[in-house]
């Protein structure tokens, strides 16, 4: 069966935020987020992989995408739809060998990488647009924010969904989706919302009004 999603709100999971994670999540999916990506930091806790499955069957009870952040082994291991891997993760080549025909995105900071990811069969682009935000300091990134001129350029160019984090939440996502992008993702503008579930339903209603312009693909496996 296809499993495609039904907005194109990603959330990206966070245990940093002093929030009850499970329940969070549930609540935006329930409102309808299109995917969910479990990202954690600190792949030692006896917890990962057990954490990584019950995302895994919570997605898969409301039809939801569900991605992996860095690890391509934990995604096969609990058969997610993807993997999402950043410019000083496994290469795409090695990822694309290990999670055959599922999602994988890819960090870029450049127009460069962007159509180099694209080339070597990405399925997406990930951007970090604006400032640093409280789940990824800056001094944890490879790179700074690419900013709004970089993000349309790379919008402009290549021709698989183009997602922007960093900096996003419910006051800024149109101007976000004004500039091109295809996906909005969010970890605290979601996971620290006063009511995630309205937080969601509202935010989808605005990417719905706007982001089919793009006329680019849904993700999909």
């Amino acid at each position: 069966m296809v499993n495609e999603q039904k907005s194109r709100l990603y959330l990206v999971t966070s245990s940093e935020l002093g929030v009850s994670l499970f329940h969070h999540v549930e609540e935006a999916l329930k409102a309808g987020v299109g995917l969910l990506q479990y990202r954690e930091k600190d792949r030692r806790k006896k917890s990962y992989l057990e954490n990584a499955q019950r995302l895994k069957e919570m997605c898969a009870e409301y039809n939801t995408l569900y991605i992996v952040n860095d690890n391509p082994w934990a995604a096969l291991h609990v058969n997610a739809d993807g993997v999402h891997i950043g410019q000083e993760d496994i290469s795409l080549i090695e990822a694309t060998k290990i999670v055959r025909n599922k999602i994988i995105g890819v960090t870029c900071y450049t127009l460069e990488q962007a159509l180099e990811a694209q080339d070597y069969g990405a399925t997406y682009i990930g951007m970090h647009l604006w400032n640093s935000s409280k789940t990824k300091p800056l001094s944890e990134c490879s790179s700074p924010p690419i900013g709004t001129e970089l993000f349309k350029e790379v919008c402009a160019n290549v021709n698989i969904p183009c997602v922007a984090i960093g900096g996003i939440n419910e006051s800024n996502i149109e101007q976000v989706l004004n500039n091109g992008a295809d996906y909005i993702a969010m970890v605290s503008g979601i996971l620290c919302a006063r009511d995630v579930y309205s937080a969601v339903q509202r935010m989808n209603q605005t990417i719905g009004d706007k982001v089919n312009e793009n006329k680019r693909p849904w993700l999909r496996i």
